[in-house]
């Protein structure tokens, strides 16, 4: 392992030229192989077992490390607290993580067991291993080592869920109870992945709306002998409609659906811009061929400041082995809608009915189906403090690379929880690259990504 790091690479791993932070590295690296073991997934039921037993892990390792600390029950999966006191007159941050992460399995094309913490090509590959068990962990290394060398200058609370691959259900509740117990002056968070070589402050995320279409034509499929060509299909129905919600400028065909949303603002696009990205890097993490943006705008002004509709799921008809030839009479869409500051998910809804009822054809009948849970509002940060200031001017100096203010496409719905029930400033500020294949097949942490935010969380924190 320290033969990779001995390399030099440029930009990268000339911290390890200093002994205590190649120490730093292996402690870390040691801590996160155990961490990653455990399959804390969240979204199964039958990982109940292993959601506790990665609680359990924090709670150890906190208090071996002499941290105050407490397991909330009652919330959705354990809740860990702790805090470590320097004075009464320090600054106290407090930091945000999350234990749980999203289903993998070998099968799907992992080089290895995605519960076993792999290295190749300079990264390090396993499930969490940046969302979010290795980059909390970050945070973990550091603050244990200032309090062994007597360097830490300021007090810290930890606040570390298992419920964020969810939607943090009830984490709203937690908050408003332990609204004393979580006071700070600050609130640090580090859950995603910078653009390119260029660390970034996050200012806003979208926010989401998930709804279910369904479309019928008749009773019951029928036979496509006997009626094919001849009456309605509704995967056909359901298909058409969907061609219909975008233009050929990649905006939603949606009548109102833009009246809230401002422009890109000139100053936004061109950070966005000077940060190179290319079809090319897309591919090759991804296989896409091609970006699809409105005219001149690159594909983080597109992804972070512009609304979208994405059908994520289609159903219609027989779906098994072998062929049913039956004309299908229902259809399903699940469609998620990424909504920017102003949209209100009450208001899309209603213009999402009208646009299906005028594009619709009388002979189909729909239902389309949401709830109040299904609804995240997008949230803007406020980075006009100290605090930003102090971390844009270590991020610049630290990465050597100019500092973007980015407006991310997905959501966090702690951050709103956190600017409406506690009133504090909160840094979010991602410490994984680019390619990191979050809730995808070998995600992975670049081990100079790795150094680099060990360095960012050390200087922030003395």
């Amino acid at each position: 392992m320290i033969r990779l790091l001995d390399r030099g690479l440029e930009g990268g791993y000339i911290f390890l030229k200093n002994s205590r932070m190649r120490t730093l590295y292996d402690e870390y690296r040691e801590k996160l192989a155990d961490f990653v073991k455990i399959s804390s997934i969240s979204m199964d039921k039958k990982y109940e077992e292993e959601l506790e037993a990665a609680a359990e892990w924090i709670e150890e390792l906190l208090d071996n490390k002499g941290l105050s600390v407490d397991v909330v029950e009652g919330y959705g999966n354990p809740i860990i607290i702790a805090d470590y006191q320097v004075s009464n007159s320090a600054d106290t941050y407090l930091i945000y993580g999350h234990y749980d992460v999203q289903p993998a399995s070998q099968e799907a094309g992992w080089l290895d067991n995605p519960f076993k913490l792999t290295e190749s090509q300079d990264r390090l590959i396993a499930r969490g291993v940046v969302d979010n068990k290795g980059q909390i962990l970050l945070y973990l290394t550091v603050i244990f080592d200032l309090i062994k060398h007597g360097k830490l200058r300021h007090n810290i609370k930890f606040l570390i869920e298992g419920g964020e691959e969810v939607g943090s259900p009830n984490i709203d509740k937690f908050i408003e109870k332990y609204k004393d117990t979580l006071s700070s002056d600050c609130i640090l968070i580090s859950d995603g992945a910078m653009l390119g070589d260029h660390p970034i402050l996050e200012v806003g995320f979208r926010g989401t709306l998930n709804v279910h279409l369904i479309l019928k034509t008749a009773e019951t499929d029928m036979h496509s002998g006997e009626y094919g060509g001849a009456i309605p299909n509704a995967a056909h129905e359901l298909t058409t409609l969907l061609s219909k919600l975008y233009l050929k400028n990649r905006q939603i065909n949606i009548q109102g659906f833009y009246d809230d949303v401002q422009s890109v603002k000139p100053q936004f696009a061109q950070q966005q811009k000077s940060v190179r990205y290319s079809v090319g890097e897309l591919r090759k993490s991804t296989g896409v061929k091609e970006i699809l943006t409105e005219p001149n705008l690159s594909i983080f002004s597109q992804t972070g400041m512009r609304p979208s509709i994405e059908a994520t799921s289609l159903k219609s008809g027989y779906l098994e082995e072998g062929f049913k030839n039956a004309i299908p009479s229902r259809a399903d869409a699940k469609l998620n809608i990424r909504l920017v500051p102003a949209q209100k998910p009450e208001r899309v809804v209603t213009l999402l009915k009208r646009f299906i009822e005028t594009k619709l054809p009388s002979y189909v009948e729909y239902q389309l189906l949401s709830t109040e849970s299904d609804h995240n509002e997008p949230i803007v940060i406020n980075i006009d403090n100290d605090y930003a200031k102090k971390a844009k001017r270590l991020l610049k100096e630290v990465y050597k690379n100019q500092v973007i203010e980015h407006y991310v496409g997905g959501t966090l719905p702690i951050v709103k929880y956190f600017q409406d029930l506690l009133k504090i400033p909160q840094l979010s500020i991602p410490l994984a690259n680019q390619d990191c294949r979050m809730h995808g097949v070998n995600e992975n942490f670049e081990i100079k990504k790795i150094i680099k935010g060990l360095e960012f969380i050390k200087q922030f924190l003395i």
